[in-house]
């Protein structure tokens, strides 16, 4: 029998994914993106960072066991060198963005009951020579005990 709390998405799949693109010199979880976040450590541009931002179940429906789906958010953040003057800084973060939606929409991660759906891109934050974006998918997983 799984181990019943041995569910959800992957990260690491995730991470991996990620990787691949070969453009990012880290990626990591998303503790470590707080700890740049809060200039306590010194970002690694061009850096990725992954999570799940968001989970929300759905109702057990079951008679006799216990089922959900579970509505699952997954974020990949980055972070690009951004010189104060520098024009070319927008146009890196739409590629950036784009190069993730390209490598991750469609893809199903482990343990995810279906593909990523793209959600959306936003901002996060510009200042210290950085400037931090993050690219969110949609996806499911059924809980099962």
């Amino acid at each position: 029998m799984a181990d019943p709390m041995d569910f959800g998405v992957d990260l690491e799949d995730v991470a991996k994914r990620a990787r691949a693109l070969g453009y990012f010199t880290s990626v990591t979880d998303i503790l470590e993106a707080s700890e740049v976040l809060d200039e306590t450590i010194p970002a690694r541009a061009p850096a990725a960072f992954v999570a799940i931002s968001a989970e929300r179940a759905e109702e057990n429906k079951t008679i006799g066991g216990h089922s959900q789906r579970v509505r699952v958010e997954v974020t990949i953040m980055f972070v690009e060198q951004a010189a104060r003057m520098d024009q070319g800084t927008r146009d890196r973060m739409d590629a950036t963005k784009r190069a993730i939606v390209r490598q991750f929409v469609a893809f199903t991660p482990k343990g995810a009951g279906e593909r990523l759906n793209y959600a959306r891109y936003r901002v996060i934050k510009i200042g210290g020579g950085f400037a931090f974006g993050e690219v969110s998918f949609t996806t499911s997983y059924r809980l099962t005990i």
